[in-house]
């Protein structure tokens, strides 16, 4: 049924009154906690307050799919891929490890968790782990390509109740297809299909599901699609974050300091051709679509406002959207081999849950030290793309001094 012109309106200003709602409760709570970690890493010692904002946990670094601008799979990765020997050679945490696991980060105080992959659902005993987390008290969220979960699993999903599911989408059927370099835009749909169906049965409200898009070359033209697809099977959000690509390693220069003392992940080294997105065209498909979201009742979220923006993040590879990062002290991540590492940028272990309690590795020496030298650079050179630093709930980080006084 097409909805008539004023209810179009009624749905488009509420949208509006909740995005803006949101973001004003984002900015807050992201400046509570920024203040909390600028005040110890002012310390300079390296400590981070504890419990932390929240843990991510690698559940596995399998996935089904092989998307473009992928760290583990993209296609600049095709052939001599450096982590292919790693996975291989270490061993995944059991759901029984990483149940025991999240027990002791609940019992330390953690109260968020996010998984995601790889694909969560190529886990053995995902739905246990994260019954589990949620049985724990913790406030889950999932990130999920949805293209390998059975109905059997979206019912569980949907008793379970985590928070939020965020399934990747990065265009319509073809676009998303070409990206993802295999089948996965139809299976998604099914998913929704089912969960949607799911949570009316059920009577549930949770899980919220959302949409996360990298924008990039193949899709600045398919931004407005992804909203559509939203509005059409009950998605209320869109983020579109920019790739995370170290904007050398194909000829161009780095900016100065060592970018090979392995803080930063040297498989984002994508293709230019990935990257090469039209700051004009991006700047009028994100207007396109953030139109059509007000109008649908969408929440669509970018730090990338204008075409300025997009020129920057990606043309200017000195550019990054913040100048500082206090990630160190608020986040980590634990990879599927039980490796506490500080972010989805570094590849840095810092230690490992399997044979040191997690509290003891997040003010251990290793994490003490990154956190140091990340304080002396304000913003290690190979991080200045990161998409973390594009959430608009970190945006303070702009505003506050540097920890330490002036880079080494």
């Amino acid at each position: 049924m097409r909805l008539g012109p004023h209810a179009e309106i009624r749905i488009g200003t509420l949208a509006a009154v909740r995005s803006t709602l949101s973001h004003g409760l984002d900015a807050s709570l992201g400046m509570a906690a920024s203040l909390r970690a600028w005040r110890y890493a002012r310390r300079g010692d390296g400590t981070a307050p504890w419990p932390c904002l929240h843990v991510s946990l690698d559940l596995t670094y399998r996935c089904n799919l092989r998307c473009a601008m992928c760290f583990l799979y993209g296609r600049h990765l095709d052939g001599a891929n450096p982590r292919r020997a790693e996975r291989a050679a270490l061993r995944e945490l059991t759901a029984e490890e990483w149940c025991a696991t999240i027990d002791h980060l609940a019992e330390g105080g953690v109260r968020s968790l996010v998984m995601t992959g790889g694909e969560v659902m190529l886990k053995r005993g995902f739905l246990d782990v994260l019954e589990h987390a949620v049985r724990a008290g913790m406030a889950v969220s999932v990130l999920s390509n949805g293209t390998v979960w059975s109905d059997t699993d979206i019912e569980r999903l949907v008793t379970i109740g985590p928070a939020l599911v965020r399934f990747s989408l990065d265009g319509d059927g073809a676009v998303h297809d070409d990206i993802c370099r295999r089948p996965a835009f139809d299976r998604l749909i099914t998913t929704l299909e089912r969960l949607q169906h799911a949570r009316r049965r059920h009577g549930a409200t949770r899980p919220r599901v959302a949409f996360e898009t990298i924008l990039q070359h193949a899709n600045q033209r398919a931004l407005s699609a992804i909203v559509d697809v939203a509005a059409r099977y009950g998605v209320a959000e869109v983020l579109v974050s920019n790739i995370f690509f170290v904007p050398w390693g194909n000829g161009a220069s780095a900016p100065s300091g060592d970018v090979s003392d392995g803080h930063g992940q040297t498989t984002r080294a994508i293709e230019p051709e990935l990257y090469d997105v039209d700051p004009a065209v991006a700047a009028a498909e994100l207007q396109a679509a953030r139109d059509l979201a007000r109008a649908r009742g969408v929440r669509l979220t970018s730090r990338l406002r204008h075409s300025g923006d997009v020129a920057a993040i990606y043309g200017d590879p000195e550019y990054s959207f913040l100048d500082k990062c206090f990630y160190p002290w608020m986040v980590a991540r634990i990879d599927p081999f039980g490796r506490v590492i500080p972010c989805t940028g570094s590849r840095m272990p810092l230690g490992s849950v399997r044979d040191t309690p997690f509290e003891q590795i997040w003010n251990g020496a290793a994490y003490r030290s990154l956190r140091r030298g990340l304080a002396a650079a304000r913003l290690f050179p190979e991080c200045v793309k990161c998409n973390t630093l594009a959430g608009s709930r970190w945006a303070c980080w702009n505003w506050l001094p540097p920890a330490a006084e002036s880079r080494p």
